[in-house]
Parts: C-alpha cells; structure tokens; sequence
C-alpha cells in the first residue's frame, strides 16, 4: 500500500521535534529529510545527533522514507563528479545509520557546449561508481526526474547504463508533465526502476507555472495514483512542497494537512 510523507523543503523553519510532531498529528506515515548544509539533515552532525533523530523518529512510529541530497553529475570535469560522488556516498552511510533506505540525487544541467555521446558515457560512469561503493548497504540512490533530465525517458536512459542494483528512480510528477511527457508515458519509462515520488501540483497562470495547494492545479493526480497502483508501486509519496524557494505559497500548517486530506480521497 502507497504511504504518505512530506519533504522538509516545505518547512524550512522547523527543526526536527515540530517535523516529527506535525508528521505524526496530520497522519503522515514518513518524513523525507532535506540534506543541504545542516537543514533538516546532514553528514556533518555528530554521532549523538544522529542517534537523537533516529530515537525520536522510531518512537513517535514514523520512517524517514529518504533524505534528499544535492549532488549532480552533469558536469564534464571529472574532478567535480568524484567529488559529487563522495559527498552522495556519505549521504548513504548516514541513511543506513538512520534506517532510511533511500537518497535523491540529481544529475544537473548539462552545459550547452557537451555532445550528448559525451554524457552519455560519464554519467552513467559516475553512477555506476556510485553503485559500486554503495552496494550491501541496503540504501539505493533515487535519481529525480528534475532539470535537463526531467523526463523518465532520459532517467531511465541514464540508470540503464549506469548498470547498478542501487540507482533507481525518483518521479516528480511535475517536471515530466510541463515537459510535455505523459505521465502514461513516463510510468512505462521508470516502472521497473520507480522507488520513490514527489507530489505537487500546479497550474498555467499567464505564461507561468504556478504551485498550488493539491486539487486545485492541473497536473493529473488521480490519474498518476491509479497508474501507480496499477504497476503495484507500494512506496512513499511524499509532498514536495516548495516552501523554501517560494515563501509566498501558503504554510505548511495549511499545506501539510490538505494534502493528507486529498491524497487519501484519491487513493482507492
């Protein structure tokens, strides 16, 4: 069965005592912790606060369903990606201590001077690397359809190559759709590689993209949860409310309790 989760980009002011309080009163089954500085998470804490958010964590019975990170692989300088890869690889030791089974990454934007046979070999490379130094940790990396690569065509392009058991994909369901890929489509891509989501919605104001409360915008809930359900998907679907780079968007007091309301009249 599909369970629910928000991403902490959509609090950026809470610190993790409210994140697990709140989570646990609206009725979420798990949380996915921000990894960038020390904001909600990050390889730098000590041992003790690592051993405090898993502790608070397991007795309020709540997951941490994936720790989102920020690491890319776009960039042509191989340097640049070795070190990507380290910082991903810390991102997934710290996962394992918290139980958590996944890590988002991102691959970036391509520069506009790279061929597409050159990245074609050395992100699958990095990724591949990736794999390689992460296997039997029982922690995949989930790469996000976000970016240059915001189709599940590209993505699933991508894990193909790479040919590791741990690189899997993540679906944000808005990316794919305002690029003009179906979600129909973009489940056909990453159906053998989907282990996580992220859900938003959104709508055409003007010439713009707009988020929205969940319901009210235009991309196809509805429909992406019964396709989910059709392929057998049973993981987290986790709200990525974008609070911290859009403040003007309502609260997450708001925000976070809708979308368990709506998200449960949909998922049948």
């Amino acid at each position: 069965m599909m369970k629910l989760s928000f991403s902490t980009l959509g609090c950026p002011n809470w610190d993790i005592k409210r994140i697990v309080e709140s989570a646990k009163r609206y009725g979420y089954n798990g949380v996915e912790l921000r990894g960038a500085g020390r904001q909600h998470i990050s390889f730098e804490i000590s041992p003790l606060e690592r051993k405090e958010i898993k502790t608070i964590f397991e007795e309020n019975g709540l997951e941490i369903c994936c720790i989102s990170a920020y690491t890319r692989f776009s960039t042509p300088v191989r340097e640049e990606r070795e070190s990507n890869i380290d910082t991903l690889v810390r991102y997934c030791e710290l996962a394992r201590e918290l139980n958590s089974p996944l890590v988002r990454s991102f691959i970036g934007d391509v520069p506009e001077d790279i061929k597409e046979t050159d990245w074609l070999e050395y992100i699958p490379e990095a990724l591949h690397s990736a794999g390689e130094r992460i296997k039997g940790s029982g922690v995949d990396v989930v790469i996000e359809t976000h970016d240059y690569f915001s189709t599940g065509k590209l993505i699933a392009q991508l894990i193909e190559r790479a040919k590791s058991e741990n690189i899997k994909a993540l679906w944000d369901v808005w990316h794919p759709y305002r690029s003009g890929e179906p979600p129909e489509e973009t489940i056909s891509y990453l159906r053998n590689y989907l282990r996580h989501m992220h859900i938003k919605d959104a709508r055409i104001i003007g010439e713009d993209w707009q988020l929205v409360l969940p319901g009210d915008g235009d991309i196809p809930l509805k429909k992406i949860t019964g396709l989910l359900k059709d392929t057998g998907y049973n993981g987290y679907l986790s709200f990525e409310w974008e609070k911290m780079w859009h403040p003007e968007i309502p609260e997450p007091e708001i925000a976070f309790p809708r979308y368990v309301e709506y998200m449960n009249s949909i998922i049948v």
